[in-house]
């Protein structure tokens, strides 16, 4: 049985979310997780109209600390969140979004570049490329069936 801070998980991470982990899936400890790495999972994006009440969920499920902040405008303050001394994600307000939601986020290099590779085959840019903290860029897209998601990484390209 999963545990999430040595409490059991039998069913839901938080009761009303649908967020389902019985497995424990979110501790594995593999490496699909690695925001230094394009083509993994680079940071977790909770979106919330409650963003002081929202911050302590993420926080309180990975025993993770909390990190700094930074101004996003019409969105409000990134509140970062981190998991073993690595910043994993920032919560926000709600900004355009109909409801409250997680976007998943995906490491990549080239933020400009892969905005084009999004809108050439019918996908949107929703927000970015944007500065994020950790001097990296982020873009929110949908893809063509508009599912929603995101890509984090240097603006331009590196070797």
């Amino acid at each position: 049985m999963a545990k999430v801070r040595g409490d059991p998980v039998r069913f839901e991470l938080a009761p009303g979310t649908g967020a389902l982990d019985a497995a424990g899936a979110f501790r594995a400890g593999g490496a699909a997780f690695d925001p230094q790495t394009a083509g993994h999972g680079n940071r977790a994006e909770p979106m919330s109209g409650d963003p002081e009440a929202g911050f302590r969920f993420p926080s309180n499920l990975f025993g993770g600390s909390t990190g700094g902040a930074m101004d996003r405008g019409d969105i409000g303050t990134y509140r970062i969140f981190g998991h073993d001394g690595s910043d994993i994600g920032s919560m926000t307000g709600l900004g355009t979004a109909p409801q409250p939601r997680w976007l998943a986020c995906f490491g990549i290099n080239g933020t400009n570049s892969a905005a084009r590779r999004i809108t050439d085959p019918g996908g949107a840019i929703r927000h970015g490329p944007a500065l994020v903290p950790g001097d990296a860029h982020i873009v929110a897209a949908t893809d063509p069936r508009d599912a929603r998601f995101a890509l984090a990484g240097p603006q331009e390209e590196t070797p």
